[in-house]
């Protein structure tokens, strides 16, 4: 074939691709001319590669096509690829809840290979979902394997509803050991700043509430704030439901206004009014206190006595004297 045809093929073919509305390609034609060895003529090569841009400039097919002279008449289309298939349908949101279904939203859980009795075992939970962020326990007794589970729940799994508008539902459970055993139960927990906001709530007004058989209130102790959270403290005496509400609000005890005492004090000064004894009236005179009586008798005994004495010493006396004259 002479190269002058060679040439109009590839105008043709050129005219047919770009007639094809339904396909936005680009194309580069390399050619090639040979001769064949003992051949009565030549035979020459095309080689067509497209590039297809089509479908918001996606990667498209890249083809190679030989063209010889007896596909003259022949007309090829090079069809665009197929675009892609659509995303999935986002879920369903659950057509409006299943009233009462219990649906756990997040959970978090901790194994102890070893419990020891009498200490203080610490899970922090690190998920945003669970308020509950920290689980305190101290048990009466020892285990192996203990494994302590805190999931937030979607909605109230127990009969009763607790007085006031709930934050939370939170359950923490215990396997491998005997939750009765459990003699402390400490709970630290978390609730959002904008939706105390939005109850118009006060932090005062923050309980946690633990389910039995009849919702108890827990005593609760507030213990800070951060950018985006209040911070609250727990003691409960086990493990169940527990539920994260709003107690009624404390009325503001109204104070009665201070007295202002003044630093000074004026006292009126009294006149001094001295007293003085009337004129005629004189003090009686003292009396001489009456000397004390010796009784008689012992008048009568000191005398006897006396005489006695005497008589004792005049016998003495009388017998030294006759024994001198003995002598």
């Amino acid at each position: 074939m002479a190269p002058k045809a060679a040439l109009w093929l590839l105008t043709l073919l050129f005219l047919a691709a770009a007639a094809d509305a339904t396909n936005t390609s680009s194309y580069e034609v390399e050619s090639t001319h040979s001769g064949v060895a003992g051949g009565t003529g030549n035979t020459t090569s095309y080689e067509m590669t497209s590039t297809t841009a089509a479908y918001g400039g996606g990667s498209g097919n890249s083809s190679a096509y030989e063209f010889r002279g007896s596909w003259l008449n022949q007309t090829y289309t090079i069809a665009a690829p197929p675009p892609p298939p659509p995303p999935p349908p986002p879920p369903s949101g659950g057509g409006g809840g299943g009233g009462g279904a219990t649906v756990p939203s997040n959970t978090s859980t901790k194994l102890w290979t070893t419990f020891a009795a009498e200490t203080e075992q610490v899970m922090k939970v690190f998920s945003t979902a669970v308020p509950v962020k920290q689980v305190i326990l101290v048990s009466g007794e020892a285990g192996t394997q203990v494994e302590l589970k805190a999931e937030r729940l979607g909605s109230n799994p127990t009969p009763k509803e607790p007085e006031g508008t709930v934050y939370r539902f939170v359950e923490l459970s215990l396997t491998g050991l005997d939750s009765a055993k459990l003699k402390l139960v400490k709970l630290r927990f978390q609730v959002e700043k904008n939706w105390t906001a939005d109850q118009s709530a006060d932090v005062s007004q923050v309980k946690m509430l633990r389910y039995t058989t009849h919702w108890a209130e827990l005593p609760t102790e507030y213990t800070g704030s951060d950018d985006n959270y209040h911070h609250f403290n727990a003691t409960s005496p086990g493990l169940s439901v527990f539920a994260i509400a709003l107690g009624p609000r404390v009325a503001a005890v109204a104070e009665e206004p201070a007295v202002e005492i003044p630093s000074t004090v004026e006292i009126p000064e009294e006149p001094i009014v001295e007293e003085t004894p009337p004129q005629d009236q004189t003090e009686p005179p003292e009396e001489p206190l009456p000397a004390p009586k010796r009784s008689a008798l012992r008048i009568i005994i000191s005398v006897l006595a006396f005489i006695v004495l005497l008589t004792g010493a005049g016998a003495m006396l009388y017998t030294r004297a006759a024994r001198k004259r003995a002598k």
